[in-house]
């Protein structure tokens, strides 16, 4: 899930690049609704942003509950949407240190999560990095995961 970063980018498919923590409400409302269509024979939704009737999706994904929902972001509203609507947590670059420093804080924000859910941690290391950058025991595997 992209809740749009770059003006540009959102101007050229047509999206709606409105204010930051606007973006991630409407985000939030499209994973309810995604969800909706996942699992439900007939959906309706009714919410700020989209107003859905009766409408039907089939057919539906194998992956249950839903197929995973990865998403990144570094603000508070972005890191709220995460833990408790998504699946995984997308860190792009950063040194080991604020890679352990962003696994510390999403694990703490997983257990204080009403939603109880695990959430995977998907880290795409920088591409020139030494070999001693990438082999911290707490960052050996670019996937792991948080439990609440």
């Amino acid at each position: 899930m992209v809740s749009a970063w770059w003006a540009e980018e959102a101007r050229q498919y047509g999206g709606i690049f409105s204010e930051h923590d606007d973006r991630y409400d409407r985000t939030r409302e499209f994973v309810q609704i995604m969800k909706g269509l996942w699992t439900q024979t007939i959906f309706s939704y009714h919410g700020k942003y989209y107003d859905i009737s009766d409408a039907k999706l089939t057919p539906k994904p194998i992956q249950r509950p839903n197929p995973v929902l990865y998403a990144g972001g570094e603000s508070e509203k972005g890191k709220d949407l995460i833990t408790s609507a998504c699946d995984a947590y997308v860190m792009h670059g950063g040194t080991v240190d604020e890679i352990r420093v962003k696994i510390e804080d999403m694990a703490y924000r997983a257990s204080r999560s009403t939603c109880h859910r695990s959430v995977l941690l998907a880290w795409q290391p920088r591409r020139n990095w030494p070999a001693s950058q990438t082999s911290s025991k707490a960052l050996r595997r670019p996937v792991s995961q948080v439990a609440p």
